[in-house]
């Protein structure tokens, strides 16, 4: 069987009614029509038999007569031909004594075809009960169902049980469209073999979720897209205990003045051609990713951007930060784990940061493989001169990576001066000082691809490119 979620109404029965008469021309009746015949299981022609034709894009109604194309009777030889009104392609019924035929997409063009020799079986009959959640029982007759291209149709009844008698083998297509626009369009394919019953059990229909949803303050979980746009409107959070995914495509748009604090587990993962986006709402700047003590999970192929403060403030060992892009932000990456932890980020790429693309204020830090392009600052380090002699606050260690055109690429700071000092260390020797030729880096539209010429192809940790589409996994 095949469903496909997510389909309204209106938007499916346009499709069906477009892709049917794929060569109706409006024109007149198609000489010598559709010639075939019907014999029975022993290969023994059968006279007498009734065969209606109709259109693939044919839907019926509960509320007028059936209406079919043409209709037609085999001769004492079986033989039949059913007149066509114009070209299209069509579905054609046979019937007699309990037995039938379902002939299914026949294409007539400008002239007639012949159909290959068909056999009358006996009736199968198709049933089940559909299910609305949140609906009850008596309001599951607002389902209806229908087999496009035939004359089938029912009306569930109270309870939601339906069920199509006499069908001709065959493979068939059951629409559930609900008059409910609360509700989605179900298509299942079904095959329903000769004079055998097909118990589908409970079709659940789903609630129709919107691309665009819009959440209010208060904790979150669950899974979130794919491809989907999420508008948080107030303060919204993540619980110890609690659990976020998000899926490729997905974005998350944050309110002025916002942080989404994370104090459970968080796993935005994106794939290489679908990022997760996390962004401003309205051009206004966030508050950005507080990520706490407790927060654990990945972040990976997702994009950080506009925010007003820090992009991603991590406090926690337990959060993976990997193949990412941060962006158009006044800070980019914050780092204030405990003094001892250190914390892995690798595949990374930080451009057009305003001010600092990465803090590190406590803590160590580990840095391969990422690309530092038009920031203020690449890294700003943090140490204490109140004690003797001044205690060092944070350790960085950066390889295989990227700078280029960035103000300053390493500066500390003194926890008790707003000013920056020194660059703390010589440039790295096994980094590149180059452009990193991305496909683009037009705003709205960037690709971070690596053109053929790259500085950063191959000049990663063992060979591997730097980035967000570095093939580079540490153990």
């Amino acid at each position: 069987m095949l469903e496909r979620a997510g389909v309204r109404t209106r938007v499916f029965l346009a499709a069906l009614l477009l892709g049917g008469c794929i060569f109706n021309d409006g024109g007149t009746e198609i000489p010598n029509g559709i010639r075939g015949q019907l014999v029975d299981p022993q290969g023994n022609p059968v006279p007498g038999a009734t065969l209606q034709l109709y259109a693939v894009d044919y839907v019926p109604s509960l509320s007028t007569g059936k209406q079919w194309a043409g209709t037609a009777v085999t001769d004492a030889n079986g033989d039949y031909v059913l007149s066509v009104p114009y070209a299209g392609v069509f579905n054609i019924e046979g019937r007699k004594d309990g037995a039938g035929v379902f002939i299914d997409s026949v294409a007539v063009s400008g002239k007639g075809v012949d159909v290959p020799r068909d056999t009358l079986k006996p009736l199968g009959f198709v049933r089940g009960v559909s299910y609305m959640p949140t609906e009850n029982s008596l309001n599951q007759v607002r389902v209806t169902l229908y087999i496009p291209g035939t004359r089938q149709i029912t009306k569930p009844s109270p309870g939601g049980a339906f069920n199509f008698p006499g069908l001709p083998e065959g493979r068939y297509q059951i629409v559930f469209d609900p008059t409910l626009d609360a509700y989605d369009v179900k298509i299942l394919e079904v095959e329903v073999r000769a004079g055998d019953t097909l118990d589908l059990d409970t079709v659940r229909l789903q609630i129709h979720r919107s691309d665009t949803v819009r959440v209010n303050s208060g904790p979150v979980s669950g899974t979130w897209g794919p491809g989907k746009t999420y508008i948080l409107q107030g303060a919204s959070y993540i619980p110890e205990g609690s659990t976020l995914n998000i899926l490729p495509g997905t974005q998350i748009v944050l309110a002025e003045y916002r942080t989404f604090l994370v104090e459970g587990g968080l796993f935005a993962l994106g794939t290489p051609e679908s990022l997760i986006t996390f962004r401003a709402g309205n051009g206004a700047g966030w508050q950005g990713l507080d990520l706490g003590t407790r927060a654990f999970g990945t972040i990976s192929r997702t994009v950080i951007e506009g925010a007003a403060t820090y992009g991603i403030s991590l406090a926690s060992t337990k959060m993976k930060i990997r193949n990412s892009v941060f962006r158009y932000s006044e800070v980019g990456l914050y780092i204030a784990v405990g003094a001892a932890d250190s914390v892995l980020l690798v595949n990374n790429v930080f451009h057009d940061i305003e001010d600092r693309a990465v803090v590190v204020y406590r803590g160590r830090s580990d840095f391969r493989n990422n690309i530092f392009l038009r920031n203020l600052i690449a890294f700003n380090r943090y140490y204490c001169q109140t004690s003797s002699p001044p205690a060092v606050l944070s350790e960085t260690t950066v390889h295989s990576s990227l700078f280029y055109q960035n103000g300053r690429d390493f500066t500390v700071q003194n926890c008790q001066s707003p000013g920056y000092g020194n660059d703390f260390f010589l440039f790295p020797t096994d980094s590149v000082n180059a452009d990193p030729q991305f496909n683009s880096l037009v705003k709205g539209n960037e690709d971070y691809h690596l053109k053929p010429g790259s500085a950063a192809r191959g000049s990663g940790v063992n060979g591997t490119d730097m980035g967000i589409y570095s093939a580079y996994a540490p153990e």
